[in-house]
């Protein structure tokens, strides 16, 4: 009986025990209640979790500024002609001349022709002892020297200069009576002494024939009035330019005489 009783209290012990092993969630519910408590959540599930930023909007993307205009180019100027037109305004015509603008013509060539045709010892390089050449002459050999002037270091630029006062057909002559010519590359002219240093009595009669004017000169020796003469010489417009013209001759002593003129008397008629 003893044992029986034994038997039954370990059989129930061990009915307890796989009990005990099998019980559910209301076992587990500390209140008694038999509600079901949610299992603990993990760590990370405890801490709040910080609310994701919406993401930074994009910005618009700045306007592109509008490119610079190109500059339009610059219109090249137009090419110089070779030769650039005469100014033919500044010609004056015969109409418009007055009797000052003929006297300071004539005044210019007198003095052109003084330097370089009638007396040209103030010319000769005064360390030019011997002569630079010999050249022929209307009145036989010349010997020409180097000149010291500095206005013209070549016979073309001597030449273009007695262009503005004498038409080349007189240039030709005067210079070529003078001498003048390039030796080794300077400009030499003859050593000329003026030939005539009689004292004249003068008048001046310039007379206007159409486009053109003749200078009519009447002149006699000082020491010697009654023994008149006369000789005339041409100023016209050719290509631009008004100068002297006339018989090469006359030229030399129209400028001659006017070189010892005394008491000039000029009178003019535009008509």
């Amino acid at each position: 009986m003893k044992r029986t009783c034994i038997a039954a209290l370990l059989l129930m012990a061990a009915l307890l025990t796989g009990c005990a092993r099998t019980a559910g969630p209301d076992i587990l519910d500390p209140e008694g209640v038999g509600g079901v408590h949610a299992a603990p959540a993990a760590e990370d599930e405890l801490v709040p979790a910080t609310a994701t930023p919406e993401p930074t909007a994009t910005p618009a993307p700045t306007e592109t500024p509008a490119p610079t205009a190109t500059p339009a180019p610059t219109e090249k100027p137009a090419k110089a002609t070779a030769t650039p037109a005469a100014n033919t305004d500044a010609v004056p015509t015969a109409s418009s001349m007055t009797k000052a603008d003929l006297v300071s013509a004539l005044t210019g060539a007198l003095g052109f022709y003084g330097s370089w045709c009638y007396d040209t010892a103030s010319l000769i390089d005064p360390d030019a002892a011997e002569p630079a050449a010999t050249v022929a002459h209307l009145t036989g050999e010349m010997d020409i020297f180097p000149v010291s002037s500095r206005n013209f270091a070549t016979y073309d630029e001597l030449f273009a200069a007695v262009c503005r006062h004498f038409h080349e057909e007189i240039a030709d002559v005067l210079l070529d009576e003078a001498g003048a010519q390039d030796v080794d590359g300077k400009l030499c002219i003859g050593k000329i002494a003026p030939a005539d240093t009689t004292e004249y009595l003068c008048e001046l009669d310039i007379e206007r024939e159409g486009d053109m004017f003749d200078f009519d000169l009447e002149y006699a020796p000082a020491d010697a009035p009654q023994a008149d003469q006369d000789v005339t010489v041409r100023y016209e417009l050719r290509n631009g330019t008004w100068a002297f013209s006339g018989r090469p001759s006359a030229i030399n002593r129209f400028f001659t005489v006017l070189m010892t003129a005394q008491d000039l008397v000029v009178k003019y008629d535009p008509d």
